[in-house]
């Protein structure tokens, strides 16, 4: 048997007392599973025995944590949901009115919720399994009722009583392709309550009405000239890359449309290396952005247990994933969320782990919910993830209605509660319950072996790499490395440059770099740093700069030993006549922990034509470059 650890918290608690009974005759051994580690139960003269008081209590406190999450994330819920469609609002940031659209994921998502809450799979107090059924039965009803394109939704503006398809809310395919996923969710949690005039039919069916619907639209965005499926209704783009979110959406065209598989099989996948920390290169299948795209599909399918190579890459980018979170000190996953350094709400893409993602990244940014996906490959390691970024916040990356949605590598935490980020760390801190309703839709149509099948046939070999354990926030020591202080340096270690138009000049002036420019253009600085490896093991660059005139903007560019230019940031509002500290994060330069090592020198480069005219002539000073 295999327990679920929601679900079966009584059935686990029997074993505590006699987790260290002595036998005397064994009747039979049975494997038990608490997360993906195996047991073995003797029953003894009616007695069990074999646990360890050690695991039962390990087992237990996350069983507490996980219980306590769910009741403090629940409270989001109060304020985001539409009462009379019960519809969730795309996004509530605090002090203003929630964002009244949502979108199919969300959609389905709020479904999946209230079903666990339903079934028992999810706790809380202010939604009883009763409220929840009639909840989820009102939202179905809503839905039903939708404005569709061959049976697929928009993104719907529901601020009225009578919802409208958005003016950009085209049909999408990956998101109603996790809407597919989370009707099947339902109707195989409930197909077993389904008989007679219940609640419960009247879920299954009006599900089961949802899902047929879709047919025509899944067919209609097949390309069956390139065997792709097209990104959404206008048909501009297809669908190319497995390790994307996007690929359950050929994956649900295959089985509720019978659409070719090809448009499985014609998925690239990518397959590179990362290099760990500590020097260790592993196997990654990197997705294009963050962890989202690589472990969002998790919620519904048990996509490792079909692919050992699958598996092996699932969980090697979590091992990436922590490593990066152990060197840089930010406690929550490289993923999409919302920009924690804006005051009004605005999603930030592009994060993700250098180094291990297909574009271009930024490490300086971090989802909270990104640990909660990753519990359904890694559930020890996600749980000390979320503790550790509770205790190194002191707590306070939880606000008023659950853990706030995103961090920087500064400690700026998001104000806006995004509804795609809560339901994703909600359903998924429910663990595998919802791949097991999942399994049981496709049993139901006969769907289960082509899935299985699709899975199995995937193309890649992935060696299983060690998994990095996380950090304790008493383990993180902070110490600055000083690179140049300009106070015993020649002019050797730096130069200067001037663009198509001024001219720039530098000299060591009171124990400080001293840069004239007068610059319509651009012009700029080349510092250099002795020795090799300076910037290994570094978090952050820092530096001191002081300006005659202030600078609005200057721009931050590092060169590696191969002499190219690696990356760019642009620092801001620098201000006049006095000494102020730049720190930057290393992961702003987007590079791996190899490119990071060889880095030697860094330009300083002031764009005249980002200036203000009062701006584009003056003098600036530089001191005490170090990282930290």
């Amino acid at each position: 048997m295999k327990l679920n650890m929601i679900k079966q918290l009584s059935f686990i608690s029997l074993f505590i007392s006699c987790s260290i009974c002595q036998a005397q005759e064994v009747v039979h051994s049975n494997p038990v599973y608490l997360g993906e580690t195996q047991f073995n139960i003797n029953v003894t003269g009616g007695q069990p025995r074999g646990f360890s008081e050690i695991v039962i209590n390990s087992f237990l406190q996350d069983q507490a944590y996980i219980e306590d999450f769910q009741e403090a994330n629940s409270r989001l819920f109060d304020v985001i949901i539409d009462e009379e469609l019960q519809l969730p609002y795309n996004y509530l940031t605090l002090g203003q009115e929630p964002a009244k659209y949502c979108n199919p994921t969300e959609i389905g998502l709020w479904l999946v919720y209230l079903t666990d809450v339903a079934k028992g799979d999810i706790a809380i107090d202010n939604i009883s399994q009763e409220q929840a059924l009639n909840r989820l039965d009102t939202a179905l009803k809503s839905i039903v009722d939708l404005p569709k394109w061959n049976g697929l939704l928009y993104w719907y503006d529901i601020s009225s009583a009578n919802p409208v398809k958005t003016d950009y809310g085209w049909a999408s395919a990956v998101d109603n392709a996790n809407f597919a996923a989370s009707l099947a969710v339902v109707v195989g949690a409930f197909l077993d309550q389904a008989e007679g005039p219940t609640i419960a039919n009247s879920i299954v069916t009006k599900a089961q009405q949802l899902i047929f619907g879709q047919q025509d639209g899944w067919v209609e965005l097949y390309n069956e000239e390139e065997g792709m499926m097209y990104g959404d209704e206008r048909k501009d783009r297809t669908i190319d890359r497995f390790c994307t979110e996007e690929r359950l959406a050929p994956l649900m065209a295959i089985v509720l449309a019978d659409v070719d598989s090809d448009v499985w099989t014609n998925l690239e996948i990518v397959q590179s290396e990362y290099t760990l920390s500590n020097g260790e290169n592993i196997d990654i299948v990197p997705p294009w952005q963050g962890a989202f795209q690589i472990y969002m599909p998790l919620i519904f399918i048990p996509e490792g247990g079909w692919s050992d190579d699958w598996q092996n890459a699932l969980k090697n980018y979590g091992a990436a994933q922590i490593d990066y979170c152990n060197s840089t000190n930010l406690y929550a996953l490289r993923s999409a969320c919302s920009d924690p350094a804006t005051a009004n709400y605005s999603y930030y893409y592009q994060a993700g782990v250098p180094g291990a993602s297909e574009s271009s990244v930024s490490g300086g940014v971090g989802a909270t919910y990104g640990a909660a996906l990753m519990r359904l490959v890694l559930p020890d390691q996600a749980i000390d993830l979320m503790q550790r970024l509770e205790d190194f916040t002191s707590g306070e990356i939880y606000g008023p209605y659950g853990m706030i949605d995103s961090i920087d590598s500064e400690g700026n935490m998001s104000n806006t509660y995004v509804a795609l980020d809560h339901l994703m760390m909600t359903v998924a801190m429910a663990g595998e319950v919802n791949q097991e309703y999942f399994v049981r839709y496709l049993e139901s149509i006969n769907k289960l072996s082509t899935v299985e099948d699709l899975y199995q046939g995937l193309d890649m070999s992935i060696e299983p790499a060690n998994i990095p354990t996380v950090e304790s926030v008493s383990e993180v020591v902070v110490s600055e490395n000083m690179l140049l202080d300009f106070e015993n340096n020649s002019n050797e270690m730096f130069s200067f440059w001037d663009g198509p138009s001024g001219d720039i000049s530098c000299s060591i002036a009171d124990g400080s770099l001293k840069v004239s420019y007068n610059t319509p253009e651009y012009n700029g600085v080349e510092i250099n740093f002795e020795g090799d490896e300076a910037f290994k093991d570094a978090d952050y660059l820092l530096f001191d700069i002081k300006s005659s005139a202030g600078l609005d903007q200057i721009k931050i560019e590092i060169k590696g030993q191969s002499g190219s230019l690696a990356a760019a940031t642009i620092i801001t509002n620098i201000v006049s006549d006095e000494w102020m500290t730049i720190k930057i994060p290393i992961s702003e330069f987007n590079l791996d922990n190899n490119e990071i090592a060889s880095i030697d020198s860094f330009y300083l480069t002031i764009e005249g034509w980002r200036l203000p005219v009062i701006q584009q002539e003056g003098v600036f000073y530089l001191d005490n470059i170090r990282i930290q």
